[in-house]
């Protein structure tokens, strides 16, 4: 895990860098997404920005796991769906 001074790879995403991936350090919420998705999670980041405030100031003070991971664990449920593709159901 980063130490707080890293940002995240994806340009324009308020978060800390977390998990290295080639040489670059992403967040929680852009790590693992695919790069299609990566522009619809940071305009999500962005309007939920007071809770990735207190995500940046967790990681940045090095308050502890829970603490960390309570705000992470909001923005990834914000996150997860966005750049999904769902099927048309057929009428019946």
């Amino acid at each position: 895990m980063s130490t707080g001074q890293e940002t995240c790879a994806v340009l324009g995403c308020p978060m800390i860098g977390s998990f290295g991936v080639s040489g670059s350090w992403y967040c929680v919420c852009h790590f693992r997404a695919d790069a299609s998705a990566w522009n619809a999670i940071t305009a999500v980041l962005m309007q939920h920005r007071n809770i990735v405030d207190q995500a940046v100031h967790a990681r940045r003070t090095l308050a502890g796991y829970h603490a960390i991971k309570a705000p992470e664990d909001m923005l990834i449920d914000l996150t997860h769906e966005v750049g999904k593709q769902y099927g048309l159901e057929a009428a019946q």
